[in-house]
């Protein structure tokens, strides 16, 4: 699992739409909700490819959500993620690198600003105690 990995994770939803008369010609959709519990929530796994598009690599209902096949594959892509993160960490990019010296860069500036703030405050106080 690389991060170009994403899960899409549904849940609840409805099967199909019939059409009820109210009379007068008119009908209304009533939905067909779905209450069985192995699909009330599933799991669709979509890889984002080099070739620009998305393909569904897995779909997972509420049965292999329980089972242990699931279980075995999600501490595997845990295991993966986890190895890329610390990838990320450990051979940061140049736009990773630029992003990290703007926001230290921000964190300056903040605390300029602060300390700015701190003695134009002890200079009115000053100013007030004199008056």
């Amino acid at each position: 699992m690389s991060p170009h990995c994403v899960w899409l994770v549904i849940v609840g939803g409805y099967e199909e739409t019939k059409w009820k008369d109210v009379g007068g010609g008119k009908k209304v959709p009533m939905a067909k909700y779905i209450t069985d519990t192995n699909r009330l929530i599933m799991i669709i796994e979509l890889v984002y490819s080099e070739a620009g598009e998305w393909i569904v690599q897995s779909v997972l209902d509420g049965n292999d959500l329980t089972s242990k096949n699931y279980q075995e594959k999600y501490q595997l892509y845990s295991k993966t993620r986890t190895w890329w993160m610390d990838q990320l960490i450990e051979y940061p990019t140049e736009r990773e690198m630029k992003l990290q010296r703007y926001i230290q860069s921000l964190h300056e500036d903040l605390q300029v600003a602060h300390e700015s703030k701190v003695s134009l405050q002890e200079a009115l106080v000053e100013a007030n105690k004199q008056v």
